[in-house]
């Protein structure tokens, strides 16, 4: 019994990691286009953004935009969501880039989502 046990765990952890082995993770320095609020659809929040993730290295997503899952669909928290949210919004009314983290793992409407928000400040 205690060899089942183990073997099933030990399978459980394998299968495990190489479905978290196939997502992806891509850093970038990017221009917001365009921000929107969506009811239905995107997590309730999506970003246009130049260049696009299909551009840097994430082909499977949709061209051209980002999720920062303001609805906390995807596992993070609708906090995160929303402070994300905030953070390209700035960076499109200062006219500032952003380092985005965007991941293939979790889409949403095939759109992919955003880990992590980098914000600089304005040059001058």
């Amino acid at each position: 019994m205690m060899k089942t046990v183990i073997r099933v765990t030990i399978v459980s952890l394998v299968l495990g990691a190489s479905v978290s082995a196939n997502a992806v993770t891509e850093s970038w320095k990017a221009t917001i286009v365009r921000t929107s609020l969506d009811a239905n659809l995107y997590g309730g929040c999506i970003a246009v953004v130049s260049p696009g993730p299909e551009t840097q290295g994430l082909p499977s997503c949709t061209a051209g935009f980002v999720t920062m899952d303001c609805e906390g669909l995807q596992g993070g928290s609708k906090q995160f969501g929303q402070n994300s949210l905030g953070a390209m919004q700035l960076a499109l009314v200062t006219n500032t880039q952003v380092k985005i983290f965007v991941t293939d793992a979790g889409k949403i409407n095939n759109v992919c989502r955003v880990k992590r928000v980098d914000n600089f400040a304005p040059a001058g």
